[in-house]
Parts: structure tokens; sequence; C-alpha cells
């Protein structure tokens, strides 16, 4: 667990996540959010601005009326970014008043659509660069019908390493194990949103989540199997 220091900046914020994270998470309720990734450009600012805020893990939202309505696309969907927030506030010391009325329903479409972009890209702007390009555009940008992107995810061998150093690929297995394991939980009706609860349900994902070591990679291409099969359940594609 790291040291969150409470620091005064022009903007509400609130820590979130895990409460044993090796990462500083933060939602910054920003005026000018607009829901898009060019508010990643608000970040940079932010971080010029404010240096003590160099290793904060950045998400620019909005709250409206209780709710989040804007977050960066890449940071997370508005109603699953609004329940992590929910379910996670108390977990840490804050500076900022609970912000939030109520938890919000999950649109397992938003989430499996993201959990897929993000495998599909898994490996752009990595060592293994040429395992994404050779991905056709239309299965990248979801525009190709579910049946035939699923076809060709049973494809993706994800047993290689994205970088050359250990902590990159510890870090980079951590978030797609994550991300997948909380997407299959999700279809199953269960939202997760820390890694106690993630590995409660995906004990074999223990190891990459708790960035021990990388493991048995096998592992990961079988929670893909695995995913695979719910989202076609989810669709009635079997």
């Amino acid at each position: 667990m790291v040291n969150k220091v409470m620091i005064e900046i022009d903007f509400p914020y609130y820590f979130f996540g895990s409460k044993d994270s090796l990462d500083i998470d933060v939602m910054i309720n920003h005026p000018q959010a607009s829901g898009i990734e060019r508010d990643k450009e608000l970040i940079n600012d932010i971080k010029q601005k404010y240096p003590s805020t160099t290793d904060w893990n950045i998400n620019i939202i909005t709250i409206d009326n209780g709710v989040v309505t804007n977050t960066i696309p890449s940071k997370g969907n508005p109603d699953g970014v609004n329940n992590s927030l929910y379910e996670t506030y108390n977990l840490h010391k804050q500076k900022y008043p609970f912000p939030l009325l109520n938890k919000v329903e999950r649109d397992c479409n938003t989430a499996i659509e993201k959990c897929l972009s993000y495998i599909f890209t898994f490996y752009k702007n990595t060592e293994c660069k040429n395992l994404y390009k050779y991905i056709p555009k239309e299965i990248k940008n979801g525009k190709a019908e579910i049946s035939i992107r699923l076809e060709h995810l049973k494809n993706i061998d994800l047993t290689h390493l994205p970088y050359l150093e250990d902590i990159k690929n510890k870090n980079a297995f951590k978030s797609l194990a994550f991300n997948i394991g909380q997407t299959i939980s999700l279809i199953n009706g269960i939202e997760i949103y820390t890694k106690s609860d993630l590995v409660y349900y995906h004990i074999n994902l223990s190891s990459f989540i708790k960035r021990e070591s990388i493991g048995d990679l096998k592992i990961i291409n079988q929670k893909k199997e695995e995913l695979i099969q719910k989202i076609k359940e989810f669709y009635g594609l079997d």
C-alpha cells in the first residue's frame, strides 16, 4: 500500500480502488471534462501545475446530481466508474466528502466492448506490436459482428511477453487479468472493484493480480476462453 498525501488543487478529487493498491488511483471532478480521450490533456495540465500529483493515476470525471456522467473512455465507462467510487471510497482516507447518491445499473454491453477492445489492443505499442497489426481494423474497432470478433479472439495468443522489462510485463498482465476476470464476473451478475474480490472469484489469477510474478501465461489464455464462452451465452450465440 502506498501513502496517499492530501494536497490542495483547484478541483475536488477522490481516491478509489483497492485499499492495498500499489497505485494511487484518483478521480478528479473537473468542470472541463467532456468524456473523450482528449481529457488526458487536462491530466497533463494538472501534473504540470501540481508536481505532487506526478505519481497519481488520474481519471477525469464529471459528477452531476450525485452520479458520474463523464469519464475518460479508456479509464472506464461512467456506470462502472460511478460504482467503483461508490464501493471503494471508504477504503481510503479522503480530503473531500462522498459525492455520490447511489450506485447505477451496469451496462454489460459496454463493459464487454471495453474488455474486447483492451484485449485486441493489448500488444499495441509493445515489443510484440506485429501481433496487433495483423488484427483486421473492423475487429479492433468493433464494426464486425460479435460472433466474428469472438472467433478472431480465439486465435489471439496471450502468452507473449509485451515488454523487455519485468515490471512492465507484471503491470500489463495485472491489468489484462483484472479486465478479463472483472468482465466474466459482471456477466455473471457480480461487480468487482478491488483486487481482493477479483482474487476471491478468480483465484487462478492471483499471481497476476498481486503482481507477484508473471506466472503461467496459459492461465490467461484459459480465462480468455472462459470469457468467450460467457460472452456467447450473454448474446445467445451458442
